[in-house]
């Protein structure tokens, strides 16, 4: 009976040991990340990588203007899109890397483009159907920039981590799969 209560005991100590060692390397492992982001980033490399998404957003325009026909959903998709890059300098600053800088790239990159692929993919009489629902989508996204953007000009902390929780439900409501 004492070996197994010995053995019992040992477990709960290798495991609390193994808990431990893995949330210090996790812990380590993101502030490496924003370390390396930081020291890394020239302003060179922050104007190449917001020339680059700038770049997948225009692209992302033109898409929009081949594809959608309605007047009020092209109107939507460029606002949303300028809202983006309007963020974009603010977000990239090596000073403001943050988890919400991470959401804001890969909306940019990722989150955008499979809202207008969904749209597009649907048959005409669905993109009706659709249509209020993908504009109250596209609007919430594009006032999250708008207050993203506020946030960054004010520098308030609780309005970042506010902003960062709220995208993260977005992408959850609106089952949007990615790497956020």
């Amino acid at each position: 009976m004492s070996v197994i209560i010995g053995l019992i005991v040992l477990s709960i100590i290798a495991l609390g040991t193994y808990l431990f060692i893995k949330n210090k390397r996790k812990e380590n492992s993101i502030d490496e990340v924003v370390s390396k982001y930081k020291e890394s980033t020239s302003t060179t490399g922050i104007e190449s990588k917001i020339q680059e998404i700038e770049s997948e957003l225009l692209v992302l325009n033109v898409s929009v203007r081949e594809n959608v026909r309605d007047p009020e959903v092209i109107e939507s998709f460029e606002n949303l899109i300028d809202s983006v890059i309007s963020v974009l300098p603010s977000a990239n600053e090596p000073d403001n890397y943050s988890e919400q800088t991470v959401i804001v790239n890969r909306m940019s990159t990722s989150y955008i483009p499979k809202i207008l692929e969904t749209y597009v993919v649907l048959s005409e009489g669905a993109r009706v159907v659709a249509k209020a629902e993908l504009l109250k989508m596209v609007s919430e996204v594009q006032k999250q920039m708008e207050d993203i953007k506020d946030s960054y000009e004010s520098l308030d902390q609780a309005v970042f981590d506010r902003n960062t929780r709220v995208m993260k439900s977005l992408f959850a409501t609106y089952n949007i799969k990615g790497d956020i």
